[in-house]
């Protein structure tokens, strides 16, 4: 709409100098007042009109990206059980809602942004029903060496202060992009005691080590997660870096690792009190697909020492993606092995559908096994 607007503007302003250039042709050479000179001022005139619209189009434009937006996003299946918690299946097969998210954003003045996620989802403590509750709930101070310029000296791009995603979990949720099937490694079997949402403060930002940008995402949260209220006064610290080394065509290498304590008394920073937490990862992105791999370790447990990850995906043909994952974990003395194949489709950009099986071992012997139709759509 906006091309066709300047487009007609130009078409009239056209017509009317070739209107008056006849007018002037007819009158007579001893009366021809429009000189070369002139109609280049006309023409400069013309240009200045036209930059001036399109840069009150653009004003408009950029006010209007500073609204509201509102999506979301449903994870629904369809699924066939033949063990579930190393037993016969009560319901051996169901249709589920897995989780259903409401997104709101708003950009504000000066550079600030807030954010509310709600979130629906089965609670077994709650006689397995359908529950909302807050999963992110927080505003976010961007640009933040703009505004403090001392900040620039660790790259300090964003200050963020509620219920935010933690270090690891959401980040980890760029490679394996089946979350709609199954959660990452650490989400799943629990590694940390806050899960991937929590209320505190976070800092994110970027700098320069070796000619290489390291971004950063550093946490300072409560550590009960985002289904829990505070119970103590010790909190959960956690750091997490990423560097990307390599990248040459379409593809590149990611790095990273990330460090956590949980139950840190602050009073006292006595790090010999709390869970020491790490994790790692690397990954290659290509044309087709992804590979990657996952580590968590628990340096302060011998019985869930945590575990290993690794899985990816590859296009076969156009919207059609082969995956799997296959997890080595130790919780709780047991080791559980969980391997997860299968075909996804894209409907669109807007809908995913999988046809996947899912298989995990408890000591050697099957704990669960699934085949299910999952599905994600996003509007």
């Amino acid at each position: 709409m906006r091309k066709f607007v300047l487009l007609l503007i130009v078409a009239m302003l056209s017509f009317g100098f070739v209107s008056q250039a006849k007018a002037v042709d007819s009158m007579g050479a001893d009366e021809d007042q429009v000189t070369a000179n002139q109609m280049a001022d006309y023409k400069e005139d013309v240009n200045k009109a036209i930059a001036d619209l399109n840069s009150k189009i653009q004003a408009v434009d950029a006010k209007v990206d500073k609204g509201a937006t509102v999506s979301g996003r449903a994870y629904i299946a369809y699924e066939s059980w033949l063990k579930n918690a190393g037993a016969a299946p009560t319901i051996y097969n169901k249709f589920a809602i897995h989780r259903v998210y409401l997104d709101y954003k708003k950009s504000l003045a000066d550079d600030a942004a807030v954010r509310i996620t709600t979130d629906m989802g089965n609670e077994s403590t709650l006689s397995a029903q359908n529950n909302i509750y807050l999963k992110y709930a927080y505003f976010d101070l961007s640009n933040f060496s703009k505004h403090v310029p001392l900040t620039s000296l660790i790259g300090l791009q964003t200050v963020r202060l509620g219920q935010s995603a933690t270090h690891w979990i959401d980040f980890m949720q760029e490679f394996w992009t089946f979350r709609y099937v199954e959660k990452t490694l650490t989400d799943y079997y629990s590694f940390f005691g806050s899960g991937s949402a929590d209320l505190g403060l976070a800092a994110l930002g970027s700098f320069n080590l070796l000619g290489n940008a390291l971004d950063y995402h550093f946490t300072l949260m409560n550590g009960a997660g985002y289904k829990s209220a505070e119970t103590n006064t010790s909190k959960n610290i956690a750091l997490k870096i990423k560097a990307q080394p390599f990248a040459w065509d379409k593809n590149k290498v990611t790095v990273a690792a990330g460090y956590v304590y949980e139950g840190l008394d602050l009073s006292s920073f006595n790090t010999g009190t709390a869970t020491k937490k790490l994790t790692a990862m690397a990954a290659l992105n290509f044309a087709r697909g992804i590979l990657f791999a996952e580590y968590a370790n628990n340096a302060d447990s011998s019985t869930t020492p945590g575990g290993t990850s690794v899985g990816g995906q590859y296009e076969l043909v156009g919207n059609t993606n082969l995956f799997g994952r296959l997890d080595n974990y130790k919780k709780s003395g047991s080791n559980y092995v969980y391997t997860i194949a299968g075909l996804e489709y894209n409907w669109g950009k807007n809908v995913k559908l999988a046809l996947d099986y899912r298989n995990e071992t408890k000591d050697g012997a099957d704990y669960n096994n699934v085949m299910a139709v999952n599905t994600r759509v996003k509007w």
